[in-house]
């Protein structure tokens, strides 16, 4: 799958170069071949990249092209094609650096869910940081910082901490960090589907072994089809959907005691009808980033299998929560949704048949 995504990406990287080439006002000869080949180069590693210049292609491509089909809908001539480019990649370079800003703007978001269980407490649920990406780790003690204010029940890291491009010693230090947590309260770990370096295009760094060893060694407990009692909560962590769908628990094999509060974490917010079967109150997700740049992350919401993209969902009693995630995959730039935390408070139901939950 990583494979495949890699080629689309380098092959639109090599048809935008064409498509920019034929567009600048450069006479035939050599000099012309030379800077298709340079413009080859630039857009080849900036669809290969992990920095930045992904975004700026992104929006580029989508602008021009846009630009493009009107020119041919209203059938008019084109007196200086070269400057639509310049423009194009001008308004890339801002709805970027926007979107660099706005990826550094880290808030928490909310919830209060009422139950009519006899039960209470808080959660904090962090989901792809995707470390190192667009963060430092004075970045992410500061964060730590920030964490440890909401005093929870318990933390639970839901997936995407790392992934295929962080070395050994930048997940030590991750886990390292986040494992401070543990003085204020427990803290959880739950698969996710980039952790596991197999999945990426690049050979592994670290085995899962490794990593597994790593999290533990830093205080933090791993629920991989696994459930854990925390108070009032009963805390479900499943392992990751894409990798192991066919051998992962089923969801009703993990929700054991309903009167508890029981919480479904499932890094990927899929099969929530069946968490809501088995008798969960919750369930928490991540993985979508809400599609991280706009408008493209609408895309996803055509997704078959994801049941709820960002936000909060609440029918006959169950809760889904998917957050946009504390990072972002690839590049330090979020132009859709919120780099966040979210806080999740649940409280005893004031008024019987009366569900509410704040933003």
């Amino acid at each position: 799958m990583m494979i495949l995504f890699m080629l689309a990406n380098a092959a639109a990287g090599l048809f935008l170069a064409w498509d920019t080439w034929r567009l600048l006002p450069v006479q035939p000869g050599p000099g012309r071949q030379a800077l298709l080949v340079v413009l080859m180069a630039v857009f080849l590693s900036a669809s290969m990249t992990t920095t930045v210049a992904y975004s700026v292609m992104v929006y580029y491509a989508a602008l021009l092209l846009a630009v493009q089909l009107i020119w041919r809908l209203v059938k008019k001539n084109w007196h200086a094609p070269w400057l639509a480019a310049l423009v194009c990649l001008l308004l890339a370079g801002g709805m970027t650096i926007w979107g660099m800003v706005h990826y550094d703007q880290r808030v928490a978001t909310h919830y209060t869910l009422e139950t009519e269980k006899d039960a209470s407490g808080c959660l904090v649920f962090l989901s792809d940081l995707h470390y190192p990406t667009g963060m430092t780790s004075q970045k992410l003690t500061k964060l730590v910082k920030e964490l440890k204010k909401e005093h929870p029940d318990a933390y639970i890291l839901g997936g995407d901490i790392v992934d295929e491009y962080t070395t050994a010693p930048q997940a030590r230090e991750a886990f390292k960090i986040l494992g401070q947590l543990d003085r204020t309260a427990p803290v959880f770990y739950v698969p996710g589907n980039h952790d596991d370096q197999e999945e990426g295009i690049l050979p592994p760094v670290y085995t899962a072994q490794e990593l597994d060893d790593m999290i533990e060694s830093a205080g933090i407990r791993i629920l991989r089809d696994d459930t854990v009692t925390v108070g009032d909560f009963e805390l479900s962590g499943r392992d990751d959907y894409r990798q192991h769908k066919k051998d992962r628990k089923a969801a009703s094999d993990l929700v054991k005691d309903t009167e508890k509060y029981d919480v479904v974490i499932d890094h990927q917010p899929v099969q929530s009808e069946k968490v809501r079967e088995a008798g969960a109150d919750l369930m928490l997700s991540g993985h979508t980033h809400n599609g991280q740049l706009w408008p493209f992350g609408y895309l996803i919401h055509l997704h078959p299998k994801m049941d709820q993209v960002s936000g909060i969902r609440q029918e006959d009693g169950f809760t889904q929560i998917t957050s946009d995630g504390i990072g972002g995959w690839g590049f330090a730039a979020r132009t859709a949704g919120n780099s966040e935390y979210v806080v999740v408070d649940v409280v005893p139901e004031a008024n019987a048949g009366q569900k509410t939950a704040s933003r």
